[in-house]
């Protein structure tokens, strides 16, 4: 019983990871400009 529940709980916190990963990855692809140009129009003088 005890393995079973390792394993599950385990299972579950890779599941959990992945979700918030992607999650991560995805609003920081949204805030970061990879084109120059809008990166650094707001700092020009």
């Amino acid at each position: 019983m005890n393995i079973g529940s390792i394993i599950c709980a385990i299972m579950a916190s890779l599941y959990i990871t992945i979700i918030a990963f992607t999650i991560w990855i995805v609003l920081f692809f949204r805030e970061v400009h990879l084109d120059i140009e809008k990166a650094f129009n707001k700092y020009k003088l």
